[in-house]
């Protein structure tokens, strides 16, 4: 029925009009649009003829909130096991079970994880690399005569491609090594690009920029 409207008795609200969340600790209650509804037992108008936008994301969070809050109100929560009781912060849950106890030795002696390890060598490098590069950039256009500035860039060069091709062989090891839950997303470099925009840089330096 286009342009109809059709009142909507909300004595059994239904997914329409859950119940005020136990979870936000919000007393009103929303309509999927965001409208507020005034409580059980009220009619409500409802435009059939308006177009919905609700996303069917926000359908599924309405609804989960509801089961939710319809299982704390049955009890269904209160045999949970470990309620009320201090989170076990020694079972390392996002760690393999096999690497467990290597990781317990390594934390009783003050060691890091490998994958932790690298992951500080991987940022160390990383800030040396801008460092030194700089740093010779500045020699270059210091340089005395032209052989002396020929070697500091050939120098330049090689390290700068080392440092980072060290750095993309850390990453694939950490990538192997870590665990998935607790992975950062590094981003390798790409070699090729980043030796062009050195040579851009070492022409500025060479003529004195």
């Amino acid at each position: 029925m286009r342009g109809a409207r059709r009142d909507l008795v909300t004595a059994n609200p239904g997914f329409l009009c859950p119940r005020p969340s136990p979870l936000t600790g919000r007393g009103d209650l929303l309509s999927p649009r965001g409208g507020n509804l005034a409580g059980y037992g009220a009619v409500q108008s409802i435009d059939m003829s308006r177009p919905t936008n609700d996303s069917p994301l926000e359908w599924t969070t309405i609804v989960a909130e509801r089961k939710i809050a319809d299982a704390m109100a049955n009890g269904e929560f209160d045999d949970l096991p470990g309620k009320g009781q201090p989170l076990d912060l020694e079972s390392d849950p996002f760690t393999p079970a096999e690497m467990r106890a290597a990781n317990r030795l390594l934390k009783n002696a003050r060691a890091l994880p490998p994958w932790l390890q690298i992951e500080k060598d991987v940022e160390k490098i990383r800030g040396e690399i801008g460092t030194q590069k700089e740093r010779s950039l500045r020699a270059v256009r210091a340089a005395r005569n032209d052989a002396s500035r020929q070697r500091m860039i050939e120098r330049l060069r090689s390290e700068h491609r080392d440092r980072m091709g060290l750095v993309n062989t850390l990453i694939l090891k950490y990538n192997e090594i870590a665990p998935p839950a607790c992975q950062r997303a590094f981003t390798p470099y790409r070699i090729a690009q980043e030796m062009t925009l050195l040579e851009e840089l070492i022409k500025s330096a060479a003529a004195g920029k």
